[in-house]
């Protein structure tokens, strides 16, 4: 079962029928949790408009964020590198399903980091 039919299967069911239902496809549907590369830029930016447009507790909405494809692919590369910064992504069936951020701040304050995670609805308390 991929991630894009248990999404569709869960739009029509109601609260209960979609807790009984995510629990027994999350048993069946693995995912992995990878480090980002500049190859997932295009597809990370797709995921961002996707769920820009689930939740009010973001920076973004449904546009997504302010970045071409060719600055994502750069800040992936950037991130991919680094010591101090991580962008991990969370993929069923090669999808994303969710992201973690972790990034170290500068200077007098790198003792401190920002951290940022998402997933997409269809997911919400799933255990993903």
């Amino acid at each position: 079962m991929t991630a894009k039919h248990i999404a569709m299967i869960f739009t029509n069911m109601t609260y209960f029928d979609k807790f009984l239902f995510m629990e027994e496809a999350m048993k069946q549907t693995p995912f992995e949790i990878v480090r980002a590369q500049a190859e997932d830029a295009a597809a990370l930016l797709d995921y961002l408009k996707i769920i820009g447009g689930e939740t009010d507790n973001l920076s973004f909405g449904a546009e997504g964020v302010p970045l071409d494809e060719e600055a994502e692919r750069a800040y992936l590369a950037m991130q991919a590198d680094s010591r101090d910064n991580i962008q991990l992504l969370a993929k069923a069936d090669g999808e994303i399903i969710g992201t973690a951020s972790l990034n170290r701040k500068y200077g007098r304050m790198h003792h401190r980091a920002e951290f940022g995670i998402s997933l997409k609805k269809a997911w919400w308390g799933c255990g993903a």
